[in-house]
């Protein structure tokens, strides 16, 4: 991983915690941490290759390990809010999260 690419700051945000009392979840996705990120360049046709959904609402990023995100998480990124969708932290050096834009309804 190269430390100089990551030079998007993007915001982590957690699901509430707090049930309802229904069967559902109460309250608003809290503010974890502002880091450095690297955009990833999304390889459609690698996607469309191996069979996968392809999503040009998708952003990928790059940060430095961590164990924490989950899928379901929200991340702020110029101002936008996206939905993690895949959390890949099987690598030492780095965790690649791919996001979807919350307002494409995906």
């Amino acid at each position: 991983m190269i430390i100089g690419a990551m030079n998007k700051r993007i915001t982590l945000r957690k699901p509430p915690e707090t049930e309802d009392g229904y069967g559902g979840i109460a309250g608003d996705y809290t503010d974890v941490q502002t880091i450095w990120a690297e955009l990833v360049k999304t390889n459609y046709s690698e996607q469309q290759a191996a069979g996968a959904a392809m999503n040009r609402a998708q952003l990928q990023f790059r940060i430095r390990p961590r164990k924490d995100i989950k899928r379901g998480w929200h991340i702020i990124y110029r101002d936008e809010e996206y939905r993690v969708d895949v959390v890949d932290d099987t690598y030492s050096d780095r965790t690649l999260i791919i996001v979807s834009d919350l307002k494409a309804g995906y």
